[in-house]
């Protein structure tokens, strides 16, 4: 797969936004992805930009018949440039929310399948990269900076190359998961994920442990599966609040 950041299509946006690149620059480089024999390409999308079009950049996003489309809700940082200086007429919570509705029924009728919180695919094409971390399964990491988490313990490597070349196979940081910090990751990382969370899996009674916050959400925001529970699409808009009460 070849993933790029297109954001949106709009092009005073993305010069707002301090991007270097034109909407006819991110088609040309589909075109030229697909040219070269990728038949797997990923595109990146922002919802929640000043004066952006959402209906647009979809309708422009799906005419490029691509295979996976990633939607991210506009989050401006504290200390980041428009943190500082905010620009003009950004939505609020309320919009941001109606306008990820919109991008799931618009996408679902285009023969995109939503598989995680932001992440659409056509069938087959899901990312079996980002999977592995909803699955909360394990990976390496090599490089200076990179994290990895193998045998239970989530490490990270030294930040700078001098230190990480020195001592290439030591950990700047080191962790032994606990017990509870696992449960508890299997819940935040599995609820990310369109099918949900498999309780069959899990060595504990989880009707029993979470049964005051399943009893606060059921039906209306959690949805019981033949393995467990999910996040309705009601639900996935509190997901933040649901998942702190779980925690």
């Amino acid at each position: 797969r070849i993933s790029m950041g297109s954001q949106t299509f709009n092009d005073d946006v993305l010069k707002l936004i301090g991007r270097r690149h034109t909407s006819k620059d991110t088609v040309m480089a589909v075109e030229t992805a697909k040219k070269a024999g990728f038949d797997n390409i990923s595109l990146d999308l922002i919802y929640g930009l000043p004066d952006a079009d959402i209906k647009k950049d979809l309708e422009v996003i799906t005419s490029l018949d691509i295979r996976h489309i990633s939607t991210y809700g506009l989050k401006i940082e504290e200390g980041s440039y428009f943190y500082i200086h905010p620009p003009k007429n950004l939505p609020d919570d309320d919009m941001q929310a109606d306008m990820y509705l919109e991008i799931n029924s618009f996408l679902e009728n285009k023969g995109y399948c939503r598989y995680e919180i932001s992440n659409f695919a056509q069938k087959g094409f899901e990312s079996k990269h980002n999977l592995n971390y909803w699955n909360n399964k394990e990976y390496y990491g090599f490089g200076a900076a990179a994290h990895g988490y193998v045998d239970g313990i989530r490490y990270s490597n030294y930040e700078t190359l001098e230190e990480y070349s020195k001592n290439p196979e030591g950990f700047a940081i080191e962790h032994r998961v606990s017990q509870q910090e696992k449960l508890e990751e299997e819940i935040f990382l599995g609820f990310r994920k369109e099918e949900g969370i498999n309780i069959q899996k899990m060595d504990i009674d989880f009707d029993k442990k979470y049964k005051s916050v399943i009893d606060k959400y059921s039906h209306r925001y959690i949805q019981k599966t033949p393995c467990g529970y999910k996040l309705t699409l009601e639900g996935v808009l509190l997901s933040n609040n649901i998942l702190s009460d779980f925690i």
